[in-house]
């Protein structure tokens, strides 16, 4: 049962992704044609990825590997001056095992309501480290002040962040946490809790 609710909810991100960037590039067709192929390749190296591995679960390496991929889909569309990825990992924490694409649809949302409303642009950053008994990943972006309304909407009616706080529920039974707030800079920060005792998923019969 819990494996067939994972991969409900796992489907219910790829196609909010896929819709997200094929809109993106229907707006490139015209004025940049150069970037809309770009784009289409990248997808197409993406989801051909997708395709080979259809587990529920992955380590958080192979997420990251996967989000440098997406990245490379919105440098090309916002131009690599106008987004910056700065990264903080701890290598003991690459081998945590997570819910497959638990981190995009948190950085797509730090991209649309953060970075695209900066003229300039602006960064998104990456950690990860071991505390409390387990694994805390923080994703942080720059953009204008959100307010606590605003904030708890994020989680309440956007599928991308609802969908990872359910699917990360499930495999943690309740263990781990996802918390938004925003930052006194600007922009905010999504910080996620995985515990040890379902790092590798024992609890749950992963392998």
């Amino acid at each position: 049962l819990v494996h067939a609710r994972l991969s409900t909810l796992r489907s219910q991100i790829n196609p909010h992704f896929l819709f997200n960037t094929l809109n993106a590039i229907s707006s490139l067709i015209r004025k940049d044609p150069e970037k809309a192929r770009e784009m289409t390749r990248r997808l197409s190296a993406i989801f051909r990825k997708s395709l080979e591995d259809q587990s529920d679960t992955h380590t958080l390496e192979s997420e990251l590997r996967f989000l440098d991929d997406y990245l490379s889909i919105e440098k090309v569309r916002f131009g690599d001056e106008r987004l910056e990825v700065v990264k903080d990992l701890d290598p003991d924490t690459l081998e945590m095992r997570l819910p497959t694409l638990m981190l995009q649809p948190i950085v797509e949302n730090a991209i649309k309501h953060g970075i695209s409303r900066l003229a300039e642009g602006g960064s998104i950053e990456i950690l990860s480290r071991r505390a409390r008994g387990g694994v805390e990943i923080e994703i942080r972006n720059q953009g204008p002040e959100l307010d606590s309304l605003r904030l708890s909407s994020l989680l309440g009616r956007g599928v991308g962040l609802r969908n990872v706080k359910e699917r990360l529920d499930i495999y943690t039974c309740g263990g781990g946490s996802l918390d938004i707030e925003s930052r006194e800079e600007g922009g905010a920060k999504v910080s996620i809790f995985i515990p040890d005792s379902y790092e590798r998923g024992e609890a749950l019969g992963y392998p």
